[in-house]
């Protein structure tokens, strides 16, 4: 999150990690639809700002894990001090049911990034 704060989102919605050195997406680039990922970066970012609703436009997957990234930062930050392990947290978390809704929210964000620049929303 803190490399996400010294980033300036992209206006375009993308290519704010090409500010980390990266190249462009190549798939953008030979298709000129967006990948799976591109606008997480971007998303990151707003949400690092405190713009959760405009990371939630750019890339709602994006929003949503900067979020939970956020959210386990502070877990682990109090695990640690309390010396507290992870492990059951991590292994109630770790379930096929968990992975599907990850992978659903990630396929239904894709959709979306397509969407806004098919029909331009």
């Amino acid at each position: 999150m803190v490399v996400a704060a010294s980033l300036a989102s992209d206006p375009a919605g993308h290519g704010t990690h090409q500010q980390l050195g990266l190249p462009p997406c190549g798939f953008l680039a030979g298709t000129g639809l967006p990948c799976a990922t591109c606008g997480m970066t971007t998303a990151f970012s707003h949400a690092a700002h405190g713009r959760i609703f405009t990371a939630m436009i750019t890339q709602p997957a994006g929003a949503v894990l900067s979020l939970l990234t956020a959210m386990m930062t502070l877990i682990s930050a109090y695990t640690l001090w309390h010396g507290i392990g992870l492990g059951a947290l991590f292994q109630w978390l770790w379930q096929p049911r968990s992975v599907v809704s990850l992978l659903i929210l990630c396929a239904l964000a894709w959709g979306y990034k397509i969407a806004r620049v098919t029909y331009g929303f």
